[in-house]
């Protein structure tokens, strides 16, 4: 079993801007020995209120994409921004996540909405700093910046998944009662295929393919999506996404 039991309280929010646009990432600050949260650049109030409506595009018989993005457009969206705690960019065609000191988490959002069930599928690749992390997968997110709400889907690169909700800033872990073991992780710097699916109450939690967690939960009804990375003892890591798909269930 992992090491610690995810019971986070969101504590402080800061405004930023970057040049003549307004950029923004959230960082979430948990270590294991207290359960105090601190937040490191909040997103902006314009930015949050504003909701961009989806597209359906349909594909085949069966499958509805209602986002889908591979990072080759630097203006699709993305929180894009650079701070003493993190990095969140664009960077070669993909979407890079960078957590600069340990027991930091750093998510960014496409700043979209979503109105009912949603599968998010991702391929990341962890590419640098060690192994003691956690990254993955956000659905159903909203709120204020000092105190969203969320569903999560983590893994970590030596080999632990969870599923867990963050509401109003206060998060516990889902699936189980600390991170759990799981042979579906490709453990160290390689990639994962990941897929969360948000269907009513019931969430799942796919790595390469394999239901790893589920967990029934009725918080969330709908919201943002997004992606996140972060460090327990690790002093650094370096994530890159891709291929992000947000399909109807």
């Amino acid at each position: 079993m992992k090491k610690i039991s995810l019971i986070i309280l969101l504590t402080a929010a800061l405004l930023s801007t970057l040049g003549c646009g307004l950029f923004s990432a959230v960082t979430n600050y948990f270590t294991e020995e207290t359960e105090e949260v601190v937040l490191q650049p909040a997103f902006t109030e314009e930015a949050v209120a504003e909701e961009v409506v989806t597209e359906e595009v349909p594909i085949g018989d069966s499958v509805v994409v209602l986002f889908q993005d591979d990072f080759s457009d630097v203006n699709s969206g993305w929180d894009r921004n650079d701070w003493d705690n993190g990095f969140t960019d664009y960077v070669d065609g993909a979407y890079q996540i960078v957590v600069k000191t340990d027991n930091h988490d750093v998510w960014a959002n496409p700043y979209r909405y979503f109105g009912g069930d949603v599968s998010v599928e991702v391929e990341v690749t962890k590419v640098a700093g060690e192994l003691d992390d956690n990254y993955g997968i956000l659905c159903r997110y909203s709120g204020e910046p000092a105190s969203p709400s969320f569903y999560f889907f983590y893994i970590s690169s030596d080999g632990y998944a969870s599923i867990g909700k963050t509401i109003d800033g206060s998060s516990t872990l889902l699936s189980s009662d600390q991170m759990e073991y799981t042979d579906a992780i490709n453990q160290g710097y390689a990639t994962n295929y990941l897929q969360a699916t948000c269907i009513g109450s019931e969430l799942s939690f796919y790595i390469n393919g394999v239901l790893v967690a589920t967990a029934t939960d009725s918080s969330l009804v709908d919201g943002d999506v997004g992606l996140d990375g972060g460090t327990f003892s690790a002093p650094t890591a370096t994530f890159s996404f891709d291929n992000f798909v947000v399909t109807e269930p």
